[in-house]
């Protein structure tokens, strides 16, 4: 079924709520060279080159010790489309138009080579890149940066948007995702696609998404550090999907070491990291997060969990876990009743239960569903924390964490959304399969 939905064609995913019910739109501060139905989405990836014309560029899913850079561009709607169409529909339930979501073409900028290569012993338990080597790192690294900052000098709020995909997908796929998401967003920051070589088909190509997931990590770890490093950067979002959680963890608990171990470091700019319907066993978060501490790198994580993900309860199988992040819940939860009242405590994990329908395979609720998108709007272009008091109007779960019900946000109303703990699909809103989106990323 899963592998079924690649074949299908996307569609622009449905109005947020926040868009539909509110004044709360963000297309006034779009700035002016965003206002387009193109979106310029940078990637960075260790996927092999596959195809290459002067104007195109194609990656397949082998991997390679080198990170190419560039930019992925995607349209947004029909070429008669205009901006005025996009945004009239990008912010009303009922849409004028059809708005197809396709890849245009993908351009090569340059390319941060491999650095083990070029490592010269210094003893038997020392290496060192060769002058010239570190000349070339030096280069390729501010040929980089200044891609971003030619990008983010033109947008009010100087933060990136990164995003980390999951299996079964491709870099076009995911610099689409990407591409939605950003445009909900308003537009107004730099959004990078981090596509890494994961594999689409079965089983096996699981199996080979696995390894390829634990190889890309010190990739993704390079390029959180020179974005870190780019001086016009403020602050950094991360989005992680299924299995690009389990990576972007990863990466952040090789950042946080090498932080806590220097005698000096900077503020870290990582802000707000999204774990989205996240590819990770239970025990596995828990040991990283908590016990190795990597919460103090970013102000927050935000993770999105629904217990409707078939997904999650297919790599549950497969792997004999005790239980995937995606479809967590505190009580539930492997562990004493004193960490869980610890962590129902911590405000800088959230843990946001989605209680909608998201479809046939319930594993991209986070950005096709109206109401969980609004959500995300709020954490990354907003900021804000959860509470109605702050303008994030949550259910609370017996649990003591958060949940999302199909008419989120709701700012006022007299009486609470109730929900059936027994039925996950009571408050279920329609499928945004309806609208032609589908994702291929179990």
């Amino acid at each position: 079924m899963l592998l079924l939905l690649s074949g299908c064609t996307r569609t622009l995913v449905p109005t947020p709520n926040l868009y539909t019910t509110t004044d709360n739109h963000p297309y006034q501060s779009t700035p002016e060279p965003y206002r387009s139905i193109m979106a310029d989405i940078i990637y960075v990836t260790d996927r092999q080159q596959a195809q290459h014309t002067q104007d195109n560029i194609r990656f397949g899913s082998k991997r390679t010790y080198d990170l190419t850079y560039g930019t992925v561009k995607v349209r947004i709607g029909n070429p008669s489309n205009t901006w005025e169409d996009l945004v009239y529909d990008s912010t009303h339930a009922k849409r004028r138009h059809n708005y197809p979501v396709n890849t245009v073409n993908i351009s090569k900028s340059g390319m941060l080579h491999d650095l083990v290569v070029n490592f010269e012993p210094v003893n038997d338990h020392r290496v060192i890149l060769s002058p010239t080597a570190q000349e070339q790192k030096q280069r390729e690294d501010q040929a980089f940066t200044n891609l971003i900052k030619a990008r983010i000098a033109e947008c009010n709020r100087k933060e990136v948007d990164l995003y980390v995909h999951g299996v079964n997908n491709n870099l076009p796929y995911a610099a689409q995702t990407l591409a939605q998401i950003w445009h909900f967003l308003g537009r107004d920051s730099v959004p990078i696609v981090y596509s890494w070589p994961a594999s689409v088909g079965g089983i096996r190509a699981y199996a080979y998404s696995r390894e390829s997931s634990e190889f890309t990590v010190s990739h993704l770890k390079r390029v959180i550090r020179l974005i870190s490093q780019c001086e016009d950067v403020e602050r950094i979002n991360i989005i992680g999907h299924s299995r690009g959680c389990d990576i972007l963890l990863s990466a952040l608990r090789e950042l946080h070491i090498q932080r806590v171990s220097a005698e000096t470091a900077p503020p870290s700019k990582i802000d707000t990291v999204v774990l989205a319907a996240a590819d990770i066993d239970q025990g596995v978060f828990r040991e990283r997060v908590f016990g190795e501490q990597v919460f103090e790198t970013t102000r927050r994580i935000v993770i999105y969990t629904s217990p409707s993900d078939a997904a999650m309860g297919l790599a549950d199988w497969m792997l004999d876990s005790v239980g995937r992040i995606g479809e967590f819940v505190i009580s539930t939860m492997d562990s004493s009743p004193v960490v869980k009242e610890r962590l129902r405590a911590f405000r800088s994990v959230q843990i946001i239960e989605c209680r909608v329908n998201a479809g046939i395979a319930g594993h991209d609720y986070y950005y096709t569903n109206p109401a969980v998108l609004s959500d995300l709007i709020l954490v990354l272009k907003d900021r804000l924390d959860p509470g109605a008091e702050n303008g994030r109007p949550l259910d609370t779960t017996s649990d003591g964490t958060w949940r999302i019900l199909k008419s989120y946000p709701e700012f006022t109303q007299d009486t609470p959304e109730t929900v059936n703990d027994g039925d996950p699909d009571q408050n279920a809103s329609p499928s945004p399969a309806s609208s032609g989106s589908s994702s291929p990323d179990p």
